[in-house]
C-alpha cells in the first residue's frame, strides 16, 4: 500500500489564489509585470541597436563551427592514417621488436646483477663505494699526489736529483 497525500482541488487552489490576490498579490503582480515590460523593452532596445554586430557574430559563429568541422575531420583522417601505418609498422617488423624487448630484458637482468653486486660491496667498485676505510685511503692518496705534482712543477730536478739524507 502507498500513502500518499491527495493534491488540492482546483477550486481550493483557485480560492488560495483569490485570496492572494484581494491581498497585496494584485500589486505584487502589477509591478512583476511591469518590470517585465521594462525587461522586454530594454532587451528589445539593445538588440536593435546592435543588430548590426549581432549578425556579424552569428556570421562569426557559424563560419568558426564550419571552420572546426573542417579541420576536427582533417585531424581525424591524420589520426586514422597514424593508426594505420603504426599497424603497419609494428606488424612489418614484429620479430625486430620482439628481439629488441628481449635484449632490453636481458641487458635490464645484467644491470639489476652489477648494481646488487656493487650495492653489497663486491668488487672494486662495491668496495670503493661501500667501505669507507677504502675511499679515505683514496682522498689522501690524490691529496698527496696534487702535491707532488705541484712539488714537481715548482722544481723537476728534485725527480732525477733527489737530495741526498745525510
Amino acid at each position: 500500500m502507498v500513502y500518499g497525500i491527495d493534491p488540492p482541488s482546483f477550486d481550493q487552489m483557485m480560492l488560495t489564489f483569490q485570496g492572494f490576490l484581494e491581498k497585496d498579490g494584485s500589486q505584487i503582480l502589477a509591478e512583476i509585470f511591469q518590470n517585465s515590460n521594462k525587461f522586454v523593452g530594454n532587451l528589445n532596445r539593445i538588440t536593435a541597436e546592435n543588430q548590426g554586430d549581432i549578425r556579424t557574430s552569428v556570421v562569426m559563429v557559424r563560419n568558426m563551427i564550419g571552420s572546426m568541422a573542417v579541420k576536427s575531420q582533417t585531424l581525424m583522417d591524420q589520426l586514422n592514417q597514424l593508426t594505420r601505418n603504426m599497424a603497419e609498422l609494428s606488424e612489418k617488423n614484429k620479430q625486430d621488436i620482439s628481439i629488441a624487448l628481449r635484449q632490453i630484458s636481458e641487458t635490464t637482468a645484467s644491470l639489476n646483477k652489477i648494481i646488487y653486486r656493487i650495492d653489497s660491496g663486491r668488487g672494486s667498485l662495491g668496495k670503493f663505494i661501500n667501505d669507507e676505510d677504502i675511499y679515505n685511503n683514496i682522498r689522501d692518496a690524490s691529496i698527496y699526489a696534487k702535491d707532488l705534482f705541484y712539488k714537481l712543477d715548482q722544481d723537476p730536478s728534485k725527480l732525477f736529483f733527489p737530495r741526498q739524507k745525510r
